[in-house]
């Protein structure tokens, strides 16, 4: 694995471990935003081993007694955005915001049609489809996109100061 995508995994693995306890109440796919990175940097074989890993991070962390269940779910949710990819521009900043709310919307269905003991109502789907989604792209753009602009602009503006003393 390349070594920035050492750090997005090791920032998505502190947001798995620190999320709940941070925000109890709300359940984000703290691995999306680095899978989706994984879309656009890698080949399929090497994104779906990655899924597959972030996948049983999420099941040794969860109090779910079915112990696989986020890997299977996070390969078969790259298998069906690993194409989709190709549609966004991995420069854009957008882009991954976008990708990682499919992510978590298509994660979220696959979950629910998996358990079929969870009541469905119009609310925990509002919630669960909609809200969550949203938010999820949010924190991708927050926690991921927003750091590297920010990183690009200081670095050009250290240039430019450089340039001009020197």
């Amino acid at each position: 694995m390349q070594p920035k995508l050492i750090v997005v995994f090791c920032l998505s693995l502190f947001c798995a471990i620190a999320g709940p306890i941070i925000l109890p109440g709300m359940r984000l796919c703290a691995f999306a935003p680095f899978l989706t990175i994984l879309f656009t940097r890698t080949s399929l074989i090497n994104a779906l081993w990655c899924s597959f890993g972030c996948g049983m991070v999420i099941d040794l962390l969860s109090s779910n007694n079915q112990l696989g269940i986020h890997a299977l779910n996070y390969i078969l949710v790259t298998l069906l955005l690993f194409r989709v990819r190709r549609h966004f521009f991995a420069h854009k900043p957008i882009a991954l915001a976008i990708l990682s709310s499919a992510f978590s919307l298509l994660s979220t269905l696959l979950l629910l049609i998996a358990s079929k003991n969870i009541p469905v109502t119009f609310k925990s789907l509002l919630s669960d489809l909609i809200i969550m989604p949203g938010i999820d792209g949010i924190y991708a753009f927050l926690g991921y996109t927003c750091p590297i602009i920010i990183y690009r602009y200081m670095r050009k503006i250290l240039k430019q100061i450089t340039l001009e003393q020197g």
